[in-house]
């Protein structure tokens, strides 16, 4: 049973027994006026007590739609709640983003710097050693060669004085040659003609 209905049994039985009362308080020490007014305050007691029971059967439906109201402007405040964090963390995303595409631009364009001036002090470098091969090598031609017209001088001294006694000699056997042989001649039959003992 509802309070609601409690207070309109309540409210129904109560004019008959503030009748019951009043009557006795009547016949007991009020005049017939102060009766009256007693009576009328009573029907507007009544009248009011009516009034809030009416309110309080209508209380249910109204507090039905006032939860719906907030529940609505709760939901209508979490979906924009909901839309502010999706803006910034998108936001935040594009952020993060962006720093990261600025840190990786940065650190290329640092890489490229790097490996150009590598690259740079590479051909340096190999321009250099390049250089210094070829002073090497033509040091070694020149000291190359320096030896060759040293080896081709001491050989052409040699064979030059392997030549000049060559000659010297074949000039000597030609000269000496018929001396030699008049002086076999002239020894050799005088051998012959010696006795033989």
């Amino acid at each position: 049973m509802g309070l609601s209905q409690q207070a309109r049994i309540y409210l129904a039985d109560l004019p008959r027994q503030v009748r019951g009362e009043l009557d006795l308080m009547r016949s007991d020490m009020l005049p017939a006026g102060d009766l009256a007014s007693i009576q009328n305050d009573l029907h507007m007691s009544s009248a009011a007590a009516d009034r809030i029971a009416s309110t309080a059967e209508t209380m249910p439906p109204l507090v039905l739609s006032e939860r719906r109201i907030v529940l609505e402007e709760m939901s209508r405040q979490r979906a924009l709640v909901m839309e502010a964090i999706s803006v910034e963390r998108e936001q935040a995303v594009d952020a993060i983003v962006r720093a990261f595409a600025a840190e990786r631009g940065a650190l290329l364009r640092d890489v490229e710097s790097e490996r150009r001036a590598t690259l740079e002090w590479g051909t340096n470098e190999r321009r250099q050693s390049m250089a210094e091969v070829r002073r090497d090598l033509a040091e070694s031609m020149e000291a190359l060669r320096g030896e060759r017209a040293a080896v081709v001088h001491d050989l052409s001294h040699i064979v030059d004085v392997a030549l000049l006694r060559i000659a010297v000699f074949l000039v000597a056997a030609v000269v000496l040659a018929p001396l030699v042989a008049h002086v076999y001649a002239r020894v050799w039959p005088s051998r012959w003609r010696e006795p033989r003992t």
